[in-house]
């Protein structure tokens, strides 16, 4: 039932592109921003969407083109209008997608919700550490994004920094068995006492984090002080059966198991 699920995200992903573009949505995607300009001037409808379901401020975004997406909000472009699509992405998500960091900052500058959530819970926080960026994450938490969040299905910010993000995003997320240490320290720095969940989630990353850079992540996770009296946490009772829970190492079927709407659905 999993890859069924699977495979229905992914026919989804496939399908991202259909549609023909607006006039707005072609030179905001192509960073004309005087062409931007004149369509505004004209009338154009700065928070119109085109056959692919996003608006001009998503095409820019995604593109990183910062000058085209101040003329837009200049304009009256919404920093929070969903794409028209299952995914029902913010242009911030959009962003941090594509790992625009620039375009994610002014899109936070311009008011965009740190704690927005997209289809199944996921936050922009849990997306920016899912790819490592490290720069976002920390720009997020400085705004109060939530780093405690968690999905529906238990994803967190520390979980896909931990080695989650290959599962998160099974299309554009980075390689299996990768982790972000930058990314964890940054969390921990805003959130000491972060721990892993419970989770799938949290197994997964424990299963597929194999690189030098997740032994150093597992390693600061473990010379923490254990929360509590008993020293039981959550973290704690990854650390013990983690492993012995899943079965034998396999990235295909982790990825396999994968719920559709957590991670991504757009390339």
């Amino acid at each position: 039932m999993r890859l069924a699920y699977l495979m229905l995200a992914l026919g989804i992903c496939a399908a991202c592109g259909e549609g023909p573009p607006t006039p707005l949505t072609r030179a905001a995607g192509t960073g004309d921003a005087r062409q931007v300009q004149a369509l505004l001037s004209q009338g154009a409808n700065p928070n119109a969407t085109d056959g692919a379901g996003g608006s001009a401020l998503i095409a820019a975004a995604r593109e990183g083109h910062v000058g085209v997406m101040r003329v837009l909000i200049k304009g009256g472009a919404d920093v929070n209008q969903r794409d028209a699509r299952f995914s029902r992405w913010t242009p911030l998500v959009h962003a941090i997608h594509k790992r625009q960091g620039a375009a994610a900052r002014l899109l936070l500058d311009a008011g965009a919700e740190v704690d927005a959530e997209m289809h199944g819970g996921a936050t922009p926080l849990i997306f920016a550490a899912a790819y490592g960026e490290a720069a976002i994450v920390e720009d997020l938490l400085a705004r109060g994004a939530d780093p405690r969040h968690q999905t529906a299905d238990g994803v967190t910010a520390l979980t896909n920094a931990a080695g989650g993000g290959p599962v998160f995003d099974v299309t554009d997320g980075p390689r299996i068995g990768s982790c972000n240490v930058d990314t964890v320290e940054a969390l921990l720095r805003h959130a000491p006492d972060l721990e892993m969940p419970a989770t799938f989630w949290s197994r997964a990353a424990r299963f597929l984090g194999r690189s030098k850079d997740c032994r150093e992540v597992f390693a600061l996770l473990a010379r923490r002080p254990a929360s509590g009296a008993s020293g039981s946490g959550p973290d704690q009772r990854e650390g013990q059966r983690g492993d012995r829970e899943l079965p034998a190492r396999d990235p295909q079927a982790a990825r396999e198991t994968a719920q559709p709407g957590d991670g991504p659905q757009r390339h």
